[in-house]
């Protein structure tokens, strides 16, 4: 396995676990995206993802604590 490809998992493992909620939303639109159009979205595509799902959730919370 090359170098990229090791980083590319740790970086996929890391980020589903450490951001759980929002993987859960990314594997949603995974599924409907595939049941849908049958599009197949790339590990690298559900990092980015989730990621921004994270930082809305983030936003989200800070608002409603904010309030």
């Amino acid at each position: 396995m090359s170098e990229t490809t090791s980083d590319d998992e740790f970086l996929y493992k890391h980020v589903t676990q450490k951001y759980q909620q929002a993987f859960a939303c990314t594997l949603k639109i995974c599924t409907f995206l595939y049941e849908t159009k049958k599009f197949s979205v790339s590990k690298n595509e559900q990092i980015y993802l989730t990621i921004h799902i994270q930082r809305i959730l983030r936003e989200k919370e800070r608002l409603t604590k904010g309030l």
